[in-house]
């Protein structure tokens, strides 16, 4: 593999792997050792980059609040405890939502419809817009503590850059709502491009089966 500090492939590969399991490399060019998650988020996590993905995708694809995912996991055999899978979901959702978006990047069809609703953050009503195309495909999302021009101008401006069904309040009811707006915003932001990378439109239950392990990988590539 590649030096992630000089992108070259002039490397000796070493014969202790970390703890792991990872494999490890030293450049001849910098004089640094590295490994498979150098460079990416996953670089400093105790866990296999496989147990952190798992964990987020239980989360953001399905129904489920933080206990649960820390119930899923246990029966795995793997113990969390819910404030590591609240700091894995808060970091990497917010990376895979704006990766996602922008492999949507011009891809949005040409009609939109957009509406907002209300979500509540600290105890008041926030407004959530958001917008799918004709096909139902996700355009954009944008949560806002005012419903005001300037919010609206916002959220199209934002919407104009990116390319779904807006299910945020079905969460909402597994959940203890958000604690401030910027983690309300957090969860939106994944979770509705996480959604959107699932969607399988007319494929039948056993096609849903055989992509789902792929787009798996495909979604943890994206932070690699």
């Amino acid at each position: 593999m590649n030096c992630p500090y000089w992108k070259l492939n002039i490397h000796h590969e070493l014969k202790k792997a970390t703890a792991l399991g990872y494999k490890q490399y030293y450049c001849r060019h910098c004089d640094k050792q590295y490994n498979a998650r150098t460079g990416t988020v996953f670089n400093f996590i105790q866990y296999r980059t496989e147990v952190v993905m798992l964990a987020v995708h239980y989360y953001y694809r399905f129904k489920n609040s933080l206990d649960d995912v820390v119930e899923l996991m246990t029966m795995r055999g793997i113990h969390l405890s819910h404030q590591t899978v609240h700091n894995w979901t808060q970091t990497l959702g917010v990376e895979l939502g704006i990766k996602l978006r922008e492999r949507r990047t011009g891809k949005v069809g040409k009609k939109w419809h957009a509406d907002f609703t209300y979500l509540q953050v600290e105890g008041r009503w926030c407004y959530f817009y958001g917008a799918i195309d004709k096909e139902g495909n996700l355009v954009d999302v944008y949560l806002s503590d005012v419903r005001d021009q300037a919010a609206a101008e916002a959220f199209f401006n934002q919407a104009k850059h990116t390319t779904g069904i807006i299910p945020i309040k079905s969460r909402l009811r597994v959940m203890k709502g958000f604690k401030n707006i910027f983690s309300g915003l957090i969860f939106c932001t994944g979770f509705e491009e996480i959604r959107q990378f699932f969607r399988m439109k007319n494929k039948t239950r056993s096609e849903r089966r055989r992509f789902i392990l792929p787009r798996i990988q495909d979604l943890k590539n994206l932070l690699a």
